[in-house]
């Protein structure tokens, strides 16, 4: 259900997508966004540049299920928690979040194929990274630490990589076997996909570990009903992007699961 036009009822067909073009102060939020999030059944996810939609629509869809908040500049409240090594218990699991990090950062190469040549590096160089790092029980900072120490602690973090898991230390011999020189391009490249989880205002919201209060709950926040909010300011929506379109991967993917 869209709204009135006139005495005739506008409605859209069940799965389609809907866009509203109009201008500032035109009434987009409470005339189209609002009245859809308070009409709908099941688990939702509302990005919003602004807390309006957060203030309009959270009273009524807690009382739904879980309601919960992704806003690291605590406009409003403190702000769930959550980190992408959530996600990750096996081998697969850390693929796959390598290429949610990678494609979500939009890291510019010198062209299409050099930026595809060093983005499929860096996953390569990511993933058994981030399978360490869930696997004992560190955090986003931690893996941001080991690409910028990697260069001269290669051999440590291979036998740390190999005693949890044989296919990850195979990726891993594979960055060491490179040129340096490739080798330092993959670093930098990674670095640049990892920098917006290391700036310290993302770190409050990021760098959490299993167990710690406050954590999103991504297996609730669908079963029962809930309610994700997405809080990014128009001037953190550049800087900080890479980190909200990787939580919404993580929950499409659950979904998909």
């Amino acid at each position: 259900q869209l709204g009135w036009l006139g005495r005739k009822l506008v409605l859209n067909p069940a799965y389609r997508s809907l866009m509203v073009q109009a201008p500032t102060g035109a009434g987009k939020t409470p005339r189209v966004v609002v009245p859809v999030v308070l009409r709908h059944r099941g688990p939702a996810l509302v990005a919003s540049v602004k807390s309006d939609v957060l203030a309009l629509t959270s009273d009524c869809r807690d009382k739904q299920g879980p309601v919960f908040v992704f806003d690291p500049t605590e406009g409003r409240q403190p702000t769930t928690r959550w980190s992408p090594l959530a996600a990750i218990s096996s081998w697969g699991d850390a693929l796959n979040a390598a290429v949610w990090l990678q494609e979500a950062s939009a890291v510019e190469g010198k062209g299409v194929e050099a930026r595809e040549f060093w983005d499929a590096q860096a996953r390569r160089l990511l993933a058994p990274l981030l399978l360490l790092a869930a696997r004992t029980n560190r955090a986003m900072s931690d893996v941001y630490h080991m690409v910028s120490v990697a260069a001269s602690r290669e051999q440590q973090l291979a036998e740390e990589i190999l005693a949890i898991d044989r296919d990850a230390a195979s990726r891993w011999s594979v960055f060491c076997g490179l040129h340096e020189k490739t080798k330092s391009s993959v670093l930098a490249t990674a670095i640049d996909v990892l920098e917006p989880w290391s700036h310290p205002d993302m770190q409050r919201a990021v760098d959490v570990r299993a167990g710690e209060p406050g954590t999103l709950d991504i297996d609730r926040l669908i079963d029962d009903d809930g309610t994700l909010y997405l809080v990014a300011p128009a001037s953190a929506q550049r800087q900080f992007n890479a980190v909200y379109e990787t939580l919404v991967n993580a929950v499409l993917m659950n979904i998909e699961k």
